[in-house]
């Protein structure tokens, strides 16, 4: 899967360029119907013609890309349960005053 503007770290993330920007940002804006200058205007960052060449990694492989997707999603899942199922005090106690914050203002 060659392309300029892509490529693969170490963790196995798809990166634009040498930028530490993940192709996952921009896919996510390709499906909300962003064009190559509405994303262009998320990510001031980048280029044009490393949006485009995002966007057209994406096209040109579209399957393995959704794949990708499906599990970068599985694993990201994954890791919230993990870190519910982890004992937080300090999470806990954010959740519980963000409770009673809604109800004293019904």
């Amino acid at each position: 899967m060659g392309n300029p503007h892509i490529k693969m770290d170490a963790q196995g993330v798809y990166r634009v360029d040498d930028t530490r920007m993940m192709l996952d940002g921009i896919v996510y804006l390709v499906w909300a119907g962003y064009s190559a200058e509405g994303i262009r205007t998320e990510y001031p960052t980048l280029t044009l013609a490393q949006i485009e060449g995002a966007i057209s990694f994406y096209l040109e492989h579209k399957d393995e890309v959704d794949e990708y997707m499906r599990q970068r999603n599985r694993n990201f899942e994954k890791l919230r349960a993990e870190a519910e199922a982890r004992p937080n005090p300090a999470r806990d106690r954010l959740r519980a005053m963000k409770t009673a914050k809604v109800e004293a203002y019904p």
